[in-house]
């Protein structure tokens, strides 16, 4: 509605496919507990389903987890603010690093 369209090329989209990564689930665990991690999705995605966000609270039970409500898979580009707030956000509520 204003004035705006997504557009991928096709090269991009077939070497996406060709380059996905999938062991992503089985790879969680060997994340340290102790690592700051934020995970955002869409209320509405149908690519990061509800199922999948609890697996993820599950195996990551320290991470803060974000769900931005109606939005779906490609929130960042369809709310890029809201996004950056929220990783902005996260980003202040860390803990200074110690000092060296």
């Amino acid at each position: 509605g204003g004035g705006f369209g997504l557009a991928w090329p096709p090269e991009w989209e077939a070497h996406y496919y060709e380059s996905f990564y999938p062991d992503t689930w089985n790879d969680l665990v060997r994340l340290d507990p102790a690592l700051p991690l934020l995970v955002v999705g869409g209320g509405i995605s149908d690519t990061f389903l509800p199922e999948a966000a609890e697996l993820m609270r599950t195996r990551l039970p320290a991470a803060t987890h974000v769900t931005i409500p109606g939005r779906g898979h490609l929130f960042p580009q369809a709310a890029p603010r809201e996004t950056g707030e929220i990783i902005a956000g996260w980003l202040r509520s860390l803990p200074a690093p110690p000092p060296r």
